[in-house]
């Protein structure tokens, strides 16, 4: 697993400041809807596809690689572009469409570290799923599975660390 700064994958600068807001204490888990195979090592390319819908850069805070790479996205102070409506959330978006395909162990593993980080040094204790904010889209069902599946594995509790929001109310 390695850990790659936005600075080292950002091909183009960023023209406009992003706004800087009070994160609240949440993980917001999604998945990138584009299939692995457009990995190719770095994520400029989810980087161009969120730019092209208007935000200034890409909106996930972290995104993780099929090989377990972790890129920074957005800084954790900054407002994310992820969620409607949550953006002061932390958002984490596994690569891949896993309604087609499988998540990848790497990118699990990848996940609980970053995670774990998160709780440690920035005390984010809770976490959801961006299907559970909107209910139009499958978006995290399949990483929901995954770790309520192997939930005694991991450091968050299932289910007194998982906020549901499925009526739209701010947790």
């Amino acid at each position: 697993m390695s850990y790659v700064k936005r600075e080292e994958w950002l091909k183009k600068g960023i023209t406009e400041r992003i706004k800087e807001v009070n994160i609240k204490p949440c993980i917001i888990l999604h998945h990138t809807a584009t299939a692995k195979s457009e990995y190719k090592g770095d994520i400029n390319y989810l980087d161009r596809i969120h730019r092209e819908r208007g935000f200034t850069l890409i909106g996930y805070h972290f995104v993780i690689a099929p090989d377990g790479t972790i890129f920074e996205g957005r800084k954790i102070n900054e407002e994310g572009a992820h969620t409607k409506r949550f953006n002061n959330f932390i958002g984490i978006a596994l690569i891949g469409n896993f309604e087609n395909e499988d998540i990848e162990k790497n990118q699990i593993f990848s996940l609980i570290k970053i995670m774990n980080y998160l709780k440690k040094f920035h005390f984010i204790n809770k976490f959801s799923f961006h299907f559970m904010f909107n209910e139009k889209t499958e978006c995290g069902k399949k990483i929901f599975e995954k770790i309520v599946k192997d939930k005694n594995k991991y450091l968050f509790k299932f289910p007194e660390d998982i906020i549901y929001n499925l009526k739209g109310s701010n947790p």
